[in-house]
């Protein structure tokens, strides 16, 4: 076979051309394959910006969080993930931390949402952190749009001068698109002028306390109440808050209280909203303070309420009939009472007269477990309770007791264990509802400068033990402390309203004994809860009946009852 070559023409040349434009389409592959895998990565790592800055605008902070953690790694995007870290600082109230990120940013990324973040700020009363960035925002690309969040800002933080002069210098067509805004920050600002501003109201609406600009302080324009830890929210802008306080029954309460000391707290049960917390401190040391709130002290035989549900939960097990002979021999000890109560037929009979021999008993048969168990449910030894930035102390026990002594002094009340006047009332309206209750609160909502409503309690509902019928018998019997003939509480009572307390008295007689009640009314369908001690005030079957008495006259002049 011959192999015919003629008209073949074969170079070196040609193929190292082959090879050239071989390696030539290799490379625009890699390059095109490259720009697609950079588009790729950069429309990912854009969607996980994206998702990050969504978060943030739920409010789902360490979803957030932990979402840019993880999308750092990424070289892209990087201007725009510093600005998202620095807008989580800012909403965390991290204002250094905030400012360090933004002034080391150059050019503000066109990645962030930035305008959804001004809205953002504005819409939930954030003012510190619209001014910051807003002017990150204005330093990098100026806008007229931005002159309007500048005078909302500074208005918020009190600085109507330059918020007045920055809305002069907005163009015609921003002040027309923005006129209904303008027109509340003309108001709040001709306010400010005169070195004033009303920012807390009461359930009714009525001004309760106004920040004067000079003092810088907020000045209560009701007795009883310290609204300091409102003035430190002043520091981020100012809002305005809606309690749930009544001015009219605070007023009441101060009238009653004239020249005696302590503290009074009254609930709505319905919600356990605060309707009275008013203070009046003893101790000059704690004048600016809601000790309603915070000083913790003996409760006395108030936790009968508690030691008689324990008993009551116990199976069919009862110490009746019952004869108190006005002291009782306990591991060699003797443990005594004010008077000897003799024959005791019945629960009622008992919480009537309070008899501390009675329920040292019931304490005992019940055990240190059942007791530690059911004075947990009224939140002892369970820390403090909050809403928003105000916090509300609640009173420890002694779970770790190593007698029976012991034991019978945490029945009654009068060693081993504390309590607030908040936990007091907060005990009364969780029997009012049969357990089954709302977290208790004062701050109803709150609104921003352009009163749009940003903040809106919403109550969470709170299960104790169910039992009706164990509820029933101690409501009856706290009922009896007012209707016993010998009941503690009978100076109390009045003849136009059933209603039930327990009376209780703690502290040492060289220093005058405290009263201190808690209750609730009307007996049969319970709308109130209240609680008060009366610092030095006595035996609280006198004084502090006295003042229960005079209380539920002066709201029946209110038409409350």
């Amino acid at each position: 076979m011959v192999t015919d070559y003629k008209g073949v023409t074969f170079s070196f040349k040609d193929q190292k051309k082959a090879r050239r434009l071989k390696r030539l389409k290799l490379v625009l592959l890699l390059i095109v394959t490259a720009i697609l895998v950079f588009f790729v990565m950069n429309y990912i790592d854009k969607k996980k910006v994206q998702r990050v800055e969504n978060y943030i605008l739920a409010g789902e902070l360490h979803k957030a969080s932990s979402k840019l953690e993880k999308a750092e790694s990424s070289l892209l995007h990087q201007r725009a993930k510093k600005e998202l870290k620095a807008l989580l600082h800012l909403i965390n109230r991290d204002f250094d931390g905030a400012k360090k990120l933004l002034d080391s940013i150059g050019n503000n990324s066109r990645t962030v949402s930035s305008q959804a973040f001004l809205d953002y700020f504005s819409d939930n009363a954030a003012y510190m952190s619209l001014d910051i960035y807003g002017e990150y925002l204005a330093k990098r690309d100026p806008q007229d749009s931005l002159l309007f969040y500048k005078a909302m800002s500074k208005t918020a933080l009190l600085n109507y001068r330059e918020s007045e002069n920055t809305i002069k210098k907005m163009p015609p067509e921003l002040l027309k698109s923005k006129e209904k805004e303008l027109a509340f920050l003309h108001k709040i600002n001709k306010e400010l002028e005169t070195g004033k501003i009303n920012y807390i109201f009461d359930v009714n609406g009525k001004p309760a306390a106004y920040y004067d600009l000079a003092k810088k302080k907020t000045i209560p324009l009701v007795a009883g109440f310290s609204f300091d830890e409102f003035t430190k929210e002043i520091r981020y802008g100012i809002k305005f808050f809606h309690l749930t306080l009544d001015i009219g029954i605070q007023g009441i309460i101060d009238r009653i209280f004239q020249q005696d000391k302590g503290s009074f707290i009254m609930f709505n049960v319905d919600d356990t909203s605060i309707v009275s917390a008013y203070s009046q401190p003893r101790n000059s040391k704690f004048s600016n303070s809601n000790i309603v709130f915070s000083e913790i002290y003996e409760p006395g035989s108030i936790v009968k309420i508690i030691t008689m549900m324990a008993s009551l939960r116990q199976p069919e097990r009862t110490i009746f009939p019952f004869q108190c002979t006005g002291i009782w021999n306990i591991g060699n000890t003797y443990f005594s009472d004010w008077a000897i109560h003799r024959n005791l037929y019945s629960y009622d009979e008992a919480m009537a007269s309070s008899c501390n021999i009675a329920f040292a008993r019931m304490g005992l048969e019940a055990g240190l477990p059942l007791l530690k168990e059911t004075l947990s449910y009224f939140y002892f030894n369970a820390g403090p309770l909050h809403d928003l930035f105000l916090t509300f102390k609640t009173g420890t026990f002694n779970s770790t007791l190593s007698s029976d002594l012991q034991l019978a002094e945490l029945s009654v009340g009068l060693s081993h264990i504390t309590i607030t006047t908040f936990q007091s009332g907060l005990l009364s309206s969780i029997v009012a509802q049969n357990g089954s209750f709302y977290s208790p609160y004062l701050i109803k909502n709150q609104k921003n400068l352009l009163d749009m409503g940003f903040y809106n309690h919403k109550g969470e509902l709170v299960h104790s033990f169910s039992d009706n019928a164990l509820y029933h018998k101690v409501k009856t019997a706290m009922v009896a402390v007012v209707e016993d003939p010998y009941g503690t509480g009978k100076r109390a009572k009045v003849d136009f309203m059933r209603f039930a307390m327990k009376t209780g008295t703690s502290g040492k007689k060289d220093e005058g004994f405290d009263a201190i009640i808690t209750g609730f009314f009307p007996a049969e369908k319970p709308r109130y809860a209240f609680a008060f001690r009366l610092e030095g005030g006595g035996k609280s079957e006198l004084k502090g009946a006295q003042f229960v008495y005079d209380i539920l006259n002066s709201f029946r002049h209110m038409g409350i009852k």
